[in-house]
């Protein structure tokens, strides 16, 4: 009995060890990043750089066609800023927060923006409006910087409005999230679904100890990296980004999660992280969102739960961000 009790001991310590190395290993991200700005002088982005107000973009895309929607906390605004914005913009109200239409007149940018998230673990992490800029905050694996850097080279040459702010070693998902979090709040809410382990994304998750970290990229399916405990065999849907760490990209294409996926979308719900893990029959999922977003986000599952059942969503975690809340994924 002894010896079988210091075998599971060591066996869930080692389980243990390699899923911190994975949460690491996520928190450095993908070794690479770079940001791009560009500039805009419309009364829009001159009102916000007036009241100092920082907002996140959401992105969504429509039969081709791109609609940009700004996110603004109304906590965090000045008084002054709150009091008159309602009257000069037609802003839509909704919970603790505006959401306000941005005519789009970036598309150089985002036709560059779409030419590098086609390589493979480049990933859009932050889109944002601030001081009269939009940023974009790009994140890739170091065996494609001189692929990225390429194209970014080629691609911004004569275009006079945008910028390439850095090209570095970024700091992390974590320290992304707590970077984000001082300037508007989130929170971290993770729940599980049955798990489909019909697509890619499910069946590499199941086969070990392992995290999977959903790209923003455009797409019927959902992309993701997977941070591996082992080596996976190649089958097809599967693309090696570094075989020393054990991180690959695949898809996915669970139901429910595309449904929670379209109706995020259509209520404007903006993800700055998602992660993804199969325990036993369950697909684990982990989100951070604006506080001010969290309630329309449970109203999601809360329908989820309504069309398939009390068994389809179980809320594991719901709190507001904390520097701790990484070791919950």
């Amino acid at each position: 009995m002894a010896t079988y009790l210091s075998l599971f001991f060591v066996y869930f310590w080692e389980a243990i060890k390699n899923l911190f190395m994975r949460l690491q290993e996520i928190n450095r991200g993908s070794d690479f990043g770079c940001v791009l700005s560009l500039t805009d002088s419309s009364p829009f982005f001159q009102y916000l750089n007036k009241y100092n107000v920082f907002a996140p973009i959401i992105m969504r895309r429509d039969q081709g066609a791109i609609t940009l929607t700004a996110l603004i906390d109304k906590i965090s605004a000045s008084s002054k800023f709150r009091n008159s914005f309602l009257q000069a913009y037609n802003a839509e109200e909704r919970g603790n927060s505006w959401y306000v239409k941005i005519p789009n007149s970036f598309s150089s940018l985002f036709s560059i923006l779409d030419e590098l998230v086609e390589v493979p673990s480049a990933v859009m992490q932050n889109l944002y409006l601030e001081s009269e800029q939009l940023f974009v905050v790009l994140k890739f694996h170091q065996s494609v910087a001189n692929h990225i850097s390429n194209v970014l080279m080629k691609s911004t040459r004569g275009a006079e409005k945008i910028t390439i702010e850095s090209f570095v070693c970024p700091s992390g998902t974590s320290t992304f999230l707590n970077t984000l979090h001082s300037k508007i709040p989130l929170c971290f809410v993770k729940y599980s679904i049955k798990a489909f382990l019909e697509d890619p994304l499910e069946k590499y998750l199941s086969a070990g100890d392992n995290i999977g970290e959903l790209e923003k990229k455009p797409g019927t399916n959902y992309r993701a990296l997977i941070h591996s405990s082992a080596p996976l065999s190649e089958q097809g849907d599967i693309i090696t980004i570094d075989r020393e760490e054990n991180i690959y990209e695949t898809w996915g294409n669970n139901p429910i999660i595309q449904k929670i996926r379209s109706m995020s979308n259509d209520r404007v719900i903006y993800r700055a992280a998602h992660f993804a893990r199969v325990i036993r029959d369950r697909l684990e999922m982990s989100v951070f969102l604006p506080a001010s977003q969290a309630m329309d986000f449970l109203e999601i599952l809360s329908g989820i739960m309504d069309d398939h059942g009390s068994r389809s969503v179980t809320l594991l975690y719901f709190e507001a961000f904390n520097p701790g809340v990484m070791d919950l994924v």
